[in-house]
């Protein structure tokens, strides 16, 4: 059934019957004969390697009651996680699972489980339900014992800044044990290197962290500034935007630039908080059942409110069974003094299912110190369904820094002291040299001023520490007047001699106003750089708006000048801000690129025919991530990343990792890109990548297992439930509820009531059909009766049923009853 059939149909029956959910929880354990079943033991061990995160999930339950029962628990799962591995123990030994077709393992657990003569022996099975969910069935758990299971989750990292990303449930309800998390780091990380933090708390790697007991309950939403859903969850971040001038007047219009990963769009609402604390929707719940959100959002706000201020972006999820993550947001604003304002935010945010009941309370975040990264890690799982259908998964973490300080470096800045730039622009130049210098304070410097002619401002280098000192001295003697001439070449030249000889890092950096004369030769002054010193780095810096209330640097490859920085090994970037309010706040980090490269200019992959929608950026900062899908009907098996590291070519060709294809095609399940695949494509997938999915569960059996005397007598048609749980949930599964067995003694005192009321009925039988869907009898058919009036007598007593709880947790039951 497609995917939006399914989605229609599970909303009609939440229709029919609204308080259906209400009961169920995140992961929820029931007892199918009714014993008092309590998880004792959850741990989880965390492992990390070439990107990938694995998670072996131990759990034990105990049978408090009297006789053996099965154990019946929906797993929610962290984003983008797969079921890849189920194991038992029994008497001591544990026995790994098979994956199998999903009908078929469904009759195999039906049987096993069954009522039969052979003593208990132990089975379980592990099935598909959604994209972040899975059903596990236990049996037996026997009386005052323990049953253990194991599984295994291969779940994707999300990369931000040198620490991997994670996320588990935070806290499992009801009768479930508190989860305990033990993380390994890397072996390549020195001890110094290991960091762990959960939601923030610092931890020690490979000791068990106990996740603490749940808060009391707070509203969804509390404190987020935006209407509060009772059943939804809520992920915030912020960015501001820096008081001035221009910020402080009325907005005249708001973009914001938003990428998501998730596996529903049409779950979420996205919501836009302003400084004074009006709320903007950008979107709700649209998109229906397509992945993810890249998108521009207008923003309509009506108070027409200053610019400056924190933003807040509210992501919230209003239906269970999807997850994702916020990847990146960004917000730009016109008031109409001068350019547009920006602000973005890189957050990496898990964004929580929503809540299925009171006690889900989300997702905690795991960050892992991830090893040390020369340049990029880069990897490419190569996942083939079919001739028709294939996937490649590329996924790029940059170092954390791409380069680090250069220590010990001579620098000159070669300045323009032309008269167009002015005294204020002399100054916003000067600014500039103190904002480097604050990254390089080991640095020996020189200042070499064009204007006619170029002259050396110290006549030697200095310390930096020295020079606010020695530019003081020289403004006191007039020697930064502004003069006539821009020769911005024999400033360059001046820079490079002097820099020639020189021990160390060597760099020349040149700021200037571009207004040069027409007969400027770009390409002479570039044969300069090509017969300067050996190593130097150059950079060119075209001033901009001095007074500019936002600082800006941005690379600009078009510009008429840039050869000159590329004939340097550098770049050339346009500036903005270096005379304003805020350039002493704001310079420093802004001109790091200039210090040291930060990110991968020109981002793109060759070597494949790539779709137009594929999500790449077109520069990769240093700390953050790749994370990309590329489907195709072929797909090779190496690609090439290629771009600018500032001037130099970056390259570096990536080859299929068949390990890292395994954990991709779970993926494919796990962050829903399966839609267009036929039932054969979804099985290679999944036998490909040992996962479970729509159309393959796990079965660990322990061996000789056969009906036993403490099986289950089955009154649901399809046994435990082949196809449990398929599309989106609606048909024939269970949400965490117990299978009721009981509807015959609810049945049996309505059948002697009309027994006794109709004449000549004492002895009279009755063959039922009834079909129910959550807590609600929709079905009641008479097959056979001894006389009408007795069935009818009894069909209408049956209609008039009012159901217990334990059936609201099933979307479809159906019973034949002989009375």
């Amino acid at each position: 059934m497609p995917r939006r059939t399914l989605a229609v149909a599970a909303a009609a029956l939440a229709l029919a019957n609204p308080l259906a959910n209400r009961g169920a929880r995140a992961d929820s354990l029931t007892a199918t004969l009714g014993q008092p079943l309590v998880e004792t033991s959850h741990e989880v061990d965390i492992t990390v390697s070439g990107g990938v995160a694995r998670y072996r999930v131990r759990r034990a339950f105990h049978n408090r009651g009297a006789i053996a029962d099965e154990a019946s628990l929906d797993i929610d799962l962290p984003f983008g996680g797969a079921v890849t591995g189920l194991r038992i123990k029994a008497r001591d030994t544990w026995y790994d699972g098979d994956l199998m077709e999903a009908d078929a393992a469904a009759r195999l657990y039906q049987e096993l489980t069954g009522l039969g003569p052979f003593p208990v022996k132990d089975p379980a099975l592990l099935q598909w339900v959604w994209a972040d969910k899975v059903h596990l069935q236990l049996f037996p758990v026997l009386p005052g014992r323990d049953a253990l299971v194991e599984y295994t989750l291969t779940v994707p990292t999300r990369y931000e800044r040198g620490v991997w990303h994670l996320s588990y449930p935070r806290d499992p309800g009801p009768g479930l044990a508190a989860p305990g998390l033990v993380v390994h780091p890397d072996e390549r990380l020195r001890d110094d290197e290991v960091h762990l933090r959960f939601d923030g708390v610092e931890a020690v790697a490979g000791v068990r962290y106990a996740l603490p007991a749940p808060t009391p309950d707070q509203p969804a939403g509390a404190g987020l500034g935006v209407a509060m859903w009772p059943h939804a969850s809520y992920a915030a971040s912020e960015v501001t935007i820096a008081d001035s001038q221009r910020a402080r007047g009325p907005l005249r219009s708001a973009v914001v630039d938003l990428r998501l990963a998730h596996t529903y769009a049409g779950d979420l609402r996205i919501e836009l908080v302003s400084p004074s604390g009006e709320v903007a929707l950008l979107r709700d719940r649209k998109g229906g059942t397509t992945n993810d959100v890249r998108e521009r959002l207008p923003v309509t706000l009506t108070r027409t409110p200053a610019a400056a201020g924190q933003w807040r972006l509210v992501v919230s999820d209003h239906a269970p069974r999807d997850v994702g993550t916020l990847d990146h947001w960004g917000i730009t604003v016109d008031t109409g003094r001068g350019a547009p304002l920006h602000a973005e935010a890189d957050p990496a945010l898990f964004l929580a299912d929503a809540p299925e009941g009171d006690g889900d309370r989300g997702l905690i975040d795991i960050a892992l110190a991830a090893p040390p990264i020369d340049t990029i890690e880069a990897r490419l799982g190569r996942v083939v369904a079919s001739s028709r259908h294939a996937f490649l998964r590329l996924e790029v973490d940059a170092a954390r820094e791409l380069a680090p300080l250069p220590r010990g470096a001579s620098i000159v800045f070669a300045i323009d002291a032309s008269r167009s730039v002015g005294t204020e622009g002399i100054e916003a130049q000067l600014a500039v040299v103190r904002a480097i210098l604050s990254h390089l304070p080991d640095a020996a410097v020189e200042i070499v001023l064009f204007r006619r002619r170029a002259a050396r401002l110290f006549g030697g280098f200095v310390p930096a520490a020295e020079v606010a000192l020695r530019v003081e001295e020289a403004r006191r003697r007039g020697a930064l007047a502004p003069g006539n001439g821009s020769a911005l070449e024999l400033g360059l030249a001046a820079a490079l001699e002097a820099v020639r000889g020189r021990a160390g890092p060597q760099r020349v950096i040149v700021t200037s106003d571009a207004a040069l004369r027409s007969s400027f030769d770009v390409a002479a002054a570039r044969g300069l750089l090509a017969r300067g010193p050996e190593g130097v780095i150059a950079h060119v810096v075209v001033s901009g708006e001095l007074a500019s209330d936002e600082v800006t640097l941005a690379r600009d490859d078009g510009h008429e000048l840039s050869p000159l920085a590329t004939g340097g090994h550098g770049i050339l970037a346009r500036l903005s801000g270096a005379g304003g309010p805020g350039a002493a706040r704001d310079l420093p980090p802004a001109v790091l690129e200039l210090v040291r490269p930060i990110r991968i200019d020109s981002l793109r992959v060759s070597g494949v025919a790539l779709p137009d929608d594929l999500d790449l950026p077109a520069a990769l900062d240093e700390g953050k991530q790749v994370r990309s899908w590329i489907a195709l009907p072929a797909v090779p098996d190496r690609v090439v990343i290629e771009g600018l590291i500032w001037a130099e070519p970056f390259r570096r060709v990536v080859a299929e990792d068949r390990g890292f294809g395994r954990a991709a095609a779970g993926f494919v399940f796990a962050e829903d890109r399966h839609q267009e695949l036929d039932h054969d494509e979804m099985m290679a997938l999944a036998v490909f990548g040992r996962a479970v999915s729509p159309v393959t569960s796990y079965v660990a059996v322990e061996p000789g297992v056969r009906p036993s005397t403490a099986g289950i007598v089955r009154s649901v048609l399809g046994g435990s439930g082949s196809g449990f749980g398929r599309g989106a949930g609606g048909l024939g599964g269970r949400r965490g509820g117990a299978r009721s067995p009981e509807l015959a003694s609810l049945v049996e005192p309505l059948v002697a009531r009309c027994r006794s009321r109709i004449p000549g009925a004492a002895q009279a039988r009755v063959s039922l059909a009834v079909e129910t869907t959550w807590a609600e009898i929709v079905d009641v058919a008479v097959r056979r009766a001894s006389s009408r009036a007795f069935g009818a007598c009894v069909a209408d007593a049956v209609w008039d049923l009012t159901l217990p709880d334990p059936f609201a947790a099933w979307s479809r039951l159906s019973f034949s009853l002989d009375r």
